[in-house]
C-alpha cells in the first residue's frame, strides 16, 4: 500500500510535464513565426501604397492571402486529419520560408508572380492556423484547453506586435529580398521548435464515408444551435472586423491623419496592444468563472468602438480609438474561438476550424475587395459606417435564430438530446471529454 502514491504520482507528473513542453513549445514557434509573417505582410503592402497611392493595391496583399480557403478548405481539413500535428506544422514552416524567399526574388519582376506567391501562402498560413487549433485540442485536457488557447493566442499577437515594431525600424531600411531572408529565417526557427512536441498518431479516418469539411461542418452546425450561433459570430468577427481593419489600420495613418509611410507600422503596433489588451480580458475571464461574456453585446460594443475611430483627426484621440476597436475584436474573436474548441467534439474539430477558416478568409477576401474600392471612391469614413450598419442586422439575425431552435426544440434545441449544451455560471468549465 505503500508504494500506491508513487506509482499513481508519475503518470500525472508525466502528463503535466508533457503539457509544459507542448504549451512552450506551441507559444515560443507560433511567437517566432508570427514575426516573419508580419514583417513579410507589412513590407509587402507599404511598399506598394507607397508606390502606387491606391488604398486597394495594399488591400490585394491581403486579399491574396484569403483566396485558397475559397476551395481548398476539404483539402486542409484532410491534411489535419491524416498528418500527425508535428508533422505537419513543420512541414508548414518550411514551406514558407520557400515562398518567402520567392516573394522577395521576384517584387521588382513580376506583380502577377508576387501575387500568386501570396495565394499559396495564404493556402499554408490557413493550413497552419487549422493545424494549430487541432495541436490544441489535442495536446491538452479539456479543464485547460481554453486557458492554453488564450495564452498561445497571446504568442501569435506578441509576435506579430514584435513584427510590427521591428517593420517601423527597417522596412525602410532593408530591400524586400532583404525582408524576405529575415522572414524566412523566422520560419525556420519556428520548425525547429516545433519538434519539441511530443509525437501525435494522426486522427485518421473517423466515419466511413470521411464526409468532407463543409458537408461535415455543415451537419454539425445543424444539430448544434448553440454551436452555430458561436460559430456565426466567429465568422463575423473576421469577415467585417478583421476585413476592414486590413485597409483600415493603413488608411487611418497615412490618409486620415496624414503621417508618413511609418505610419503604418505604429497603427500595426497600437492595434496589436489592444489585441494583447483584449486577449487580457479573456484569460481574466476564463480565471474567473462567474464573469462571463456575452458574444452578443460584444460584438455590439465592438461596432461603436470600430466608428469611434472616425471621430477625431487628432493622432492620439484616433490611434486611442483604434486600440479600444481592436481590443473588442480580440475579444470577440477569442471567446467565440474559446467556445467553438470547448463545445465541439473532437472528431469534429478539424472540419468545423477548416471551414471556419474557408468562410472566414472567403467573405475577408470580399470584404477587403469591396471596401478597398469603395474607399477609393466614397470615402473610408462612408465605408466605416456602412459595414456598422450592416453588422447590425447581421446579430440580430443569429440571436433570433439560435433563440428560435431552442424555443421550439429544433436543431440543437433544448427538445435534442442528441447533443445538449450547458452554457453559464452552474455548467462553466463543463466540457465534451475528447473522443
Amino acid at each position: 500500500m505503500a508504494t500506491t502514491p508513487t506509482t499513481t504520482a508519475a503518470p500525472h507528473q508525466d502528463l503535466a510535464a508533457g503539457q509544459r513542453t507542448s504549451l512552450v513549445a506551441l507559444f515560443l514557434s507560433m511567437f517566432i513565426s508570427s514575426i516573419g509573417t508580419t514583417l513579410l505582410l507589412i513590407g509587402v503592402s507599404i511598399t506598394y501604397l507607397h508606390d502606387t497611392g491606391l488604398v486597394l493595391s495594399a488591400g490585394l496583399v491581403y486579399v491574396a492571402q484569403y483566396l485558397p480557403p475559397v476551395c481548398l478548405t476539404s483539402v486542409v481539413a484532410r491534411l489535419c486529419q491524416r498528418t500527425p500535428p508535428r508533422a505537419l506544422l513543420v512541414t508548414v514552416e518550411l514551406l514558407s520560408l520557400t515562398v518567402s524567399v520567392g516573394v522577395g526574388l521576384l517584387f521588382k519582376v513580376s506583380y502577377a508572380a508576387v501575387f500568386l506567391l501570396l495565394v499559396v501562402r495564404g493556402f499554408l498560413d490557413m493550413t497552419l492556423k487549422a493545424g494549430r487549433g487541432v495541436a490544441v485540442k489535442r495536446y491538452f485536457p479539456p479543464d485547460r484547453l481554453q486557458r492554453a488557447n488564450t495564452l498561445l493566442n497571446a504568442g501569435y499577437y506578441l509576435g506579430a506586435a514584435v513584427g510590427s515594431l521591428a517593420g517601423v525600424l527597417i522596412v525602410a531600411r532593408l530591400t524586400m529580398l532583404e525582408l524576405a531572408l529575415v522572414d524566412a529565417a523566422t520560419f525556420l526557427a519556428a520548425a525547429a521548435v516545433y519538434l519539441m512536441l511530443r509525437p501525435l498518431c494522426a486522427l485518421g479516418r473517423t466515419t466511413p464515408d470521411e464526409s468532407g469539411a463543409w458537408r461535415r461542418s455543415r451537419r454539425v452546425l445543424k444539430n448544434d444551435a448553440r454551436l452555430a450561433t458561436t460559430f456565426g459570430y466567429l465568422v463575423l468577427s473576421v469577415v467585417l472586423f478583421q476585413g476592414i481593419n486590413q485597409t483600415l489600420r493603413v488608411w487611418l495613418p497615412l490618409q486620415w491623419i496624414g503621417m508618413p509611410v511609418s505610419g503604418g507600422a505604429w497603427s500595426e503596433a497600437v492595434g496589436l496592444a489592444g489585441v494583447l489588451t483584449g486577449l487580457g480580458v479573456v484569460a481574466w475571464t476564463v480565471s474567473h468563472e462567474h464573469r462571463r461574456l456575452r458574444l452578443a453585446p460584444v460584438f455590439v460594443l465592438t461596432l461603436c468602438l470600430m466608428t469611434s475611430t472616425l471621430l477625431s483627426r487628432d493622432a492620439v484621440a484616433v490611434f486611442a480609438a483604434y486600440f479600444a476597436f481592436m481590443a473588442g475584436f480580440e475579444v470577440l474573436y477569442t471567446k467565440s474561438f474559446n467556445d467553438l474548441l470547448a463545445t465541439a467534439r473532437q472528431p469534429d474539430v478539424p472540419a468545423l476550424v477548416s471551414a471556419f477558416y474557408g468562410l472566414a478568409f472567403a467573405g475577408m477576401a470580399v470584404s477587403v475587395a469591396v471596401t478597398g474600392t469603395l474607399a477609393d471612391h466614397v470615402g473610408m469614413s462612408s465605408v466605416v459606417l456602412g459595414v456598422a450598419g450592416l453588422g447590425l442586422p447581421c446579430a440580430l439575425f443569429l440571436e433570433r435564430r439560435g433563440r428560435r431552435e431552442r424555443r421550439t426544440g429544433g436543431p440543437g434545441g433544448e427538445g435534442c438530446p442528441e447533443r445538449p449544451r450547458r452554457f453559464g455560471r452552474r455548467a462553466a468549465g463543463r466540457v465534451r471529454a475528447p473522443e
